[in-house]
């Protein structure tokens, strides 16, 4: 993820965090507090309620704690005043361990008046209700969370938009995903044309879906296709196969299937054809 700050301007990409007035975090201080968990093959890092999913190839503890740091780092570059209101957006929030840490080296750094508006897919039928009721108890209750960016956009705070109301208060951070990063065993595929590439966040229901993918692998691809669910789940991140179909919605409503260009990708697509409508 990296940060965005509005406040009337456009700010630029990320400046080293040398300059930060707080001490910076750091991973032995995450380590030392939380725990490794182990979940089909996946690995996460708790700490009480909260969490992050770790992985060395895909999002690590250090690279984590890296971006706590240049986040806090920016907002005390960009608003000095402490006095004045800070609502930070984060997409793609999940277990909100990051989003804690965050916090934790504002309020370290002065700031008083955080405000958290946390987004994510997984919150719809109470998905990590208890995350969000340990980091609310953690931040004194103000956050609010939303399932989409469309939810939040729309939500209300008295008479007018919450959205608008944010921006109207003080600042405002969006916390975005940061360039996509590669499942390592398919990395080399970045820039074969041969691979197609997959993005956006997965769904329950094949219903709610505006795209649905088959890919096939060895057994020695098991464990990184396990994985592409979980990185899909964060916005903005994107994985290239070379040996995928994908069946979609394009723009005007109409279905389009598309597929890798390698001959596994082409052997799908022609033993699938005759049952498209």
């Amino acid at each position: 993820m990296l940060p965005s700050v509005s406040n009337n301007i456009t700010t630029s990409a990320l400046e080293p965090y040398g300059k930060c007035q707080t001490s910076p975090l750091t991973t032995a201080h995450a380590i030392r507090n939380s725990h490794l968990k182990s979940d089909g093959g996946l690995t996460f890092r708790p700490m009480s309620h909260l969490s992050w999913f770790e992985d060395e190839n895909i999002a690590s503890c250090n690279s984590r704690i890296d971006f706590i740091n240049q986040v806090a780092s920016k907002i005390e570059q960009e608003m000095p005043s402490r006095n004045s209101p800070i609502t930070l957006i984060s997409l793609g929030s999940a277990g909100l361990l990051t989003e804690f840490f965050i916090h934790e080296q504002l309020k370290k750094s002065g700031y008083e008046d955080i405000n958290w508006r946390v987004i994510d897919t997984e919150y719809k039928n109470d998905g990590f209700k208890q995350s969000l009721h340990e980091f609310n108890k953690q931040v004194n209750s103000n956050c609010k969370s939303f399932r989409t960016e469309q939810e939040y956009l729309s939500a209300s705070s008295g008479n007018i938009e919450l959205a608008e109301s944010d921006k109207c208060k003080g600042n405002v951070v969006v916390l975005s995903i940061n360039p996509p990063t590669e499942l390592s065993k398919f990395s080399d595929g970045y820039n074969d044309p041969e691979c197609l590439l997959v993005k956006g966040t997965t769904v329950e229901k094949a219903g709610d879906a505006n795209e649905i993918c088959l890919t096939i692998a060895g057994n020695d691809y098991k464990n990184e296709l396990n994985k592409i669910p979980v990185v899909l789940s964060e916005p903005g991140q994107m994985v290239r196969l070379d040996s995928v179909l994908k069946y979609s919605i394009n723009k005007s409503g109409g279905c389009e299937v598309s597929h890798s260009k390698s001959a596994k990708g082409i052997f799908m697509y022609i033993g699938v054809k005759p049952f498209f409508g």
